[in-house]
């Protein structure tokens, strides 16, 4: 569902635009059309279980109907294209409850207590004398002390690396990397913190942060690569590969500690994470997700 959103902002978003921009709408939507019809292969192949293949045959209509709207929609009148996108958009709102309730329906939607911690699940990977380190890098973070901070992560890093809570001085790491100007190169602390987020998701190890780091990974890696223009090149594909890469290793985790509820929820929370799309005042929604990983310091973490 997210390739087919994916696609589909990408359409809207040049259809919009062909009047006012030198566009190429016949090249866009061959393109989108070809991604369909390999999309349509890959959602042929999955093997899934019987109970499932209700939903599947829906995923394949849709589709199959986008593919169709999108079939010289250069040609079409402004009102057909209104009546066969809110018929498409329809059908995705039903195909949306109708996953969600089968989700519901066999306890794959995980309900974490009321007073639950992400902070503390964290915390549980290290020693006391670690963690009174690891609080005082905190503090120095969210006090805007940005290169003390850094050095203590740093250093719990040289001790945990490989492990579970590698991931969480990793993203803490960046998060000092990229909230400062003066101490260290902004263009070098980027590319050097893609390369290390990139690295520790391609060990697929665990980290009750692994949903921070790919989000990390990917905002940076699209602002170094591509840019946060509209026009930029957006590799949606390439980031889906890599959100179910994340979601692999939280499953893996999973069924080795099915006690672990933590764990559960942050497969569904991989899963919700936004697109990067187009179409927004400043650019694409790069420079929103940036904005909420890396400014709001009283919700960040």
């Amino acid at each position: 569902m997210l390739k087919l959103t994916a696609i589909d902002n990408d359409v809207m978003f040049f259809l919009g635009w062909q009047r006012e921009e030198d566009v190429d709408l016949k090249n866009v939507l061959n393109t989108s059309i070809k991604q369909l019809s390999d999309l349509t292969k890959k959602v042929k192949k999955l093997k899934i279980p019987e109970k499932l293949s209700y939903l599947q045959k829906e995923l394949l209509e849709l589709i199959a109907q986008l593919s169709e709207f999108y079939d010289r929609i250069d040609l079409k009148e402004e009102e057909t294209i209104t009546e066969e996108r809110d018929l498409f958009l329809k059908k995705i709102s039903t195909y949306q409850k109708e996953a969600y309730k089968f989700a519901e329906d066999n306890d794959f939607l995980p309900e974490l207590p009321d007073d639950f911690d992400w902070d503390e699940q964290e915390l549980r990977f290290l020693s006391a004398k670690d963690q009174s380190t690891f609080n005082k890098a905190m503090k120095l973070k969210n006090d805007k002390q940005y290169k003390e901070a850094y050095e203590l992560f740093e250093g719990l890093l040289k001790q945990y690396k490989g492990t579970m809570f590698e991931g969480s001085i990793l993203t803490n790491m960046v998060d000092c990397r990229e909230n400062t100007s003066s101490e260290m190169s902004k263009e070098d602390a980027g590319l050097e913190s893609i390369e290390m987020l990139n690295d520790f998701m391609g060990r697929k190890i665990y980290s009750p942060r692994l949903y921070k780091i790919f989000e990390q990974w990917r905002t940076l890696f699209q602002m170094n690569n591509h840019g946060v223009s509209n026009w930029s090149i957006i590799p949606n594909e390439e980031y889906l590969d890599k959100r179910w890469t994340v979601i692999e290793t939280i499953q893996g985790y999973v069924k080795e500690h099915p006690e672990d509820i933590e764990a559960k929820a942050q497969s569904i929370i991989v899963i919700d994470l936004p697109l990067v799309k187009r179409g927004l005042p400043m650019g694409n929604s790069t420079i929103n997700h940036w904005g909420s990983l890396f400014l709001d310091r009283e919700k960040e973490q």
